[in-house]
């Protein structure tokens, strides 16, 4: 059963209810030899928790999931994503229309896909770690400051972790959603300060 399609004014992405999200979680990046945790993720994605995903996406009425992760160095995949044609939308369009979005490591203990998420009214989805590469409890900032994310310990708990946020309760999701909302102003303006 697919959604409609969304229509956002220009900054108004963050206020889309999730009622109005079709895609369960979603990950646009790429890969390479400094980012191991994305290499863990995309062996778990090929091995199996892709379709595990997307099946738990249809049963709850959903469109699916995107998952595009490409090889920059060794151009494995050419370096392009597919999520355009696969989905008939851009990248911000993916944001907006996702539930959660997957926030992996990179080069620092979280790519750009957490502000984005949280920038465009997405859940992020972030590993707990007690360290990245000098970092000590890089995470512990979203932790100590209540920001309703949802935490995996591995990235093999993503399925398991989604499911228990009530999946089937559009109405607690929204609670959540909103709450992120309002936690990400107060902290841009304490950041901000």
């Amino acid at each position: 059963m697919q959604k409609a399609a969304v229509h956002v004014k220009k900054g108004l992405a963050r206020d889309v209810p999730i009622a109005a999200r079709g895609f369960l979680v979603s990950f646009v990046g790429s890969t390479y030899s400094r980012k191991p945790e994305r290499d863990y993720f995309h062996t778990l994605m090929r091995d199996g928790m892709k379709g595990e995903l997307t099946d738990l996406a249809r049963r709850h009425g959903l469109d699916g999931i995107v998952y595009d992760m490409t090889n920059v160095l060794n151009g494995s995949t050419g370096g392009t994503y597919t999520y355009e044609t696969e989905w008939n939308t851009t990248y911000e369009g993916t944001l907006t229309r996702s539930r959660f979005v997957a926030s992996l490591s990179g080069d620092v203990w979280s790519g750009t896909e957490l502000w984005n998420a949280l920038e465009f009214g997405a859940i992020p989805v972030v590993e707990r770690r007690p360290s990245y590469k000098g970092c000590v409890d890089p995470t512990g900032w979203l932790r100590e400051s209540g920001a309703p994310v949802v935490f995996v310990d591995d990235w093999s708990e993503l399925p398991t972790a989604l499911n228990a946020t009530g999946l089937g309760d559009d109405t607690a999701l929204e609670a959540r959603r909103s709450a992120l909302a309002r936690w990400w102003a107060a902290a841009k303006r304490e950041l901000g300060t």
